[in-house]
């Protein structure tokens, strides 16, 4: 596989030049393993943290926090539960814009057959009728992608990908999932 964006992926720069701040935190999948309520935890913090500084009409605050929570929940339980890495790193990156948009990028480790599967995946997601798809998806079980579909569908999130050979790790590749959502 070479290296490869899909979707509407940005590099940190241009969401930073775009006037986002940025906070970090860096977790191992097997955290989020060992209990699923930490993605939760996670997620309502930085969701609370960003909330008390959204001020937008039309928006609650209350209405913000749970969008935002809902998707850093999805994003870090599928990473967590789709990583076929041993006790592999996630970095998940926060971006928030004072205008009422917020981004997050989700960066983690895939072996080279996962990452060829996930690669499919997107594009068929990125290429479909989400209404269809997800009814579809509805009646499937495993790997289903009704995260991805409910963030596109419910609330309009701008998904973008990127995927580039490991350096330092062989058949390895370095995954980052960008989720931007404008309020």
């Amino acid at each position: 596989m070479k290296e490869q964006c899909i979707g509407q992926y940005l590099p940190d720069e241009e969401l930073q030049n775009e006037g986002y701040s940025l906070s970090s935190f860096d977790a191992k999948t097997n955290d989020f393993r060992l209990t699923w309520k930490r993605c939760s935890m996670v997620a309502n913090f930085w969701a609370e943290y960003y909330a008390m500084e959204f001020d937008r009409d039309g928006v609650t605050q209350e209405d913000f926090l749970n969008v935002v929570s809902f998707i850093l929940n999805e994003l870090i339980e599928n990473v967590s539960k789709y990583c076929d890495v041993k006790d592999s790193s996630v970095k998940v990156k926060t971006f928030f814009h004072q205008e009422g948009s917020v981004a997050f990028k989700v960066h983690h480790l895939l072996t080279e057959q996962s990452a060829n599967k996930f690669v499919d995946k997107i594009n068929e997601l990125l290429s479909a009728d989400l209404t269809e798809l997800y009814f579809q998806r509805l009646e499937e079980e495993e790997g289903s992608g009704l995260g991805y579909l409910t963030m596109m569908q419910d609330y309009d999130v701008k998904l973008g990908f990127h995927f580039a050979k490991a350096e330092a790790e062989n058949n390895l590749y370095e995954v980052e999932i960008l989720t931007r959502l404008e309020l």
